[in-house]
């Protein structure tokens, strides 16, 4: 089973871009700009708290999910990045996961718990957080909004 850790780097309700990043087997990093945090934050409904761990449950969904679909990776551990949230972002998580990439995918497959500092992931997460590694995915708020927002267009297209 191939099993691998994700970190986050500089948390999503600090100033400036946040990394999401996997390590283990293979590599993988997601940036989420300032301003697509904000808009994405100005966008989604309920408390501010709710939304940024929806927006960091879709940042490790849009990072994971091609390779859940490749059968690349099966198990995954979460750094407790929130702690006492995890059940939350793990419930979050399977939702997506169910509902875009394998509506089988086993529950007890995905685990939020503290991984540690001078993991890979954290390491990873911290190269492209200081601009050493560039980040293997930059995402819009169009593909967060699009996960969590029933029915959701782009203004783009609502013209």
């Amino acid at each position: 089973m191939r099993t691998i850790e994700i970190d986050e780097s500089s948390k999503l309700e600090q100033p400036g871009d946040t990394i999401i990043a996997f390590s283990n087997d293979s590599q993988r990093t997601l940036k989420i700009t300032a301003k697509v945090r904000d808009v994405c934050m100005q966008t989604l409904a309920g408390a501010r708290f709710s939304k940024t761990i929806r927006i960091f449950v879709a940042g490790i969904s849009l990072l994971v999910s091609d390779h859940l679909k490749r059968h690349q990776i099966e198990r995954i551990i979460i750094d407790d990045e929130y702690p006492k949230h995890g059940p939350i972002i793990k419930r979050l998580l399977l939702q997506l996961i169910w509902k875009h990439v394998d509506p089988m995918y086993p529950s007890s497959w995905i685990e939020v718990r503290r991984i540690g500092e001078k993991r890979p992931a954290d390491y990873i997460a911290g190269q492209t957080r200081k601009g050493l590694r560039k980040a293997d995915k930059i995402v819009k708020a169009d593909e967060i909004l699009r996960l969590w927002v029933p029915r959701w267009k782009s203004k783009k297209k609502r013209k």
